[in-house]
């Protein structure tokens, strides 16, 4: 696959670690390859395709099948309709796995 993307400059009001994703708007989010610090310009990467480990919810309902869609929400990739459109699963997660394996799609 193409190395599709690249990196946006943003301002964010609080400080974001390495390897933490950063929503952008509804439908992209990017992932912090250096640390951000508030009120700073920095870089969020946008390299579309590229493979993350997402915290996930665990207990009941929050197995993820392979190829599942799932939304940044409150810090973790859920499956639901709700937060920013994230990507897709490239494995299946167990109820009492925390975190899953993404390719990172915006407006998927």
């Amino acid at each position: 696959m193409p190395n599709l993307g690249g990196s946006i400059n943003v301002t964010p009001s609080t400080g974001v670690a390495v390897g933490k994703p950063y929503p952008l708007g509804s439908s992209l989010v990017g992932i912090v390859d250096r640390p951000l610090v508030a009120n700073k310009p920095g870089a969020v990467d946008l390299t579309f395709g590229r493979v993350v480990s997402l915290p996930k919810p665990t207990g009941a309902g929050t197995d993820y099948a392979a190829g599942s869609k799932v939304y940044w929400y409150s810090g973790a990739a859920v499956t639901g309709v709700t937060g920013v459109q994230a990507g897709y699963t490239i494995a299946a997660a167990a109820t009492t796995d925390t975190s899953v394996r993404v390719t990172l799609f915006p407006g998927s």
